[in-house]
């Protein structure tokens, strides 16, 4: 009997140890297996986090892809116009001698030749011109025929209406560069071609000696001056449109 005790007691001890066994190999396979998922899932978030830097790079690349297209573009366009300037240009070689001068231009010898650059902010300027006549005109349309006490409104209009302005040059044009010369009613005016509305502020100096000026009338023409001096063009209004007035 006590033999038979002692047998079932080691037979306990035995299967109790062999538990304690298999549950310590258990729990060191469950140590791996967390390790292993979370090194999963570590690597997981290096490639998520990896796959959005690259989706980022992606889409910085094709926005700027797009932006150098449109420039590319808009600097072929550029080119054509000035190749088209410059076909042109040889046919404004100086007149001969016998013929009549443009007295808008001051007299130098050789016939000055325009840049590219030069060129394009000339067009540029004369077609904002247009615009702000147009600006202008409507402007006072909507206040009964009287033009306002500066530029503001002009601004404002413009920049509800789009206007496209041909030239393209580097330099841009805007209303700050252009002043109310006249403030009066547009209606009241016999000879709107005669009146001159605003002015380019500051005289641009294309070459030494060479300066001009855009202005803009109440008919909504742009004419062009030129003066030898940034301060000549009083005299050289009078010289060349003596019949013009800015009230």
């Amino acid at each position: 009997m006590g033999k038979l005790r002692i047998g079932v007691v080691a037979l306990v001890l035995l299967t109790l140890g062999g538990l304690l066994l298999w549950q310590e190999h258990r729990a060191r396979g469950l140590v791996v297996e967390n390790t292993r998922l979370r090194q999963q899932v570590e690597q997981t978030a290096i490639v998520r986090d990896e796959n959005q830097r690259l989706s980022a790079r992606l889409q910085d690349q094709a926005q700027r892809s797009e932006v150098d297209l449109r420039e590319l573009v808009r600097l072929r366009g550029q080119a054509g116009m000035l190749r088209q300037q410059e076909n042109v240009r040889p046919k404004r070689l100086r007149p001969a001698a016998d013929a009549p001068r443009d007295p808008t231009e001051v007299a130098d010898s050789p016939f000055y030749h325009y840049t590219p650059d030069q060129s394009a902010f000339f067009i540029e300027r004369h077609n904002f011109g247009k615009n702000l006549g147009l600006a202008l005109s409507k402007v006072a349309e909507e206040r009964g025929g009287q033009l306002p006490a500066d530029l503001a409104p002009a601004a404002q209009w413009l920049s509800t209406n789009h206007m496209a302005v041909e030239g393209g040059s580097p330099y841009g044009v805007g209303v700050d560069q252009f002043e109310l010369v006249y403030a009066g009613r547009l209606p009241d005016l016999p000879d709107p071609g005669r009146i001159i509305l605003a002015q380019e502020k500051d005289p641009v100096e294309v070459h030494e000696g060479r300066w001009t000026r855009m202005y803009v009338f109440a008919d909504g023409h742009v004419g062009r001056l030129e003066a030898t001096t940034r301060e000549g063009f009083a005299a050289r209004e009078k010289e060349v449109w003596p019949d013009v007035s800015r009230q």
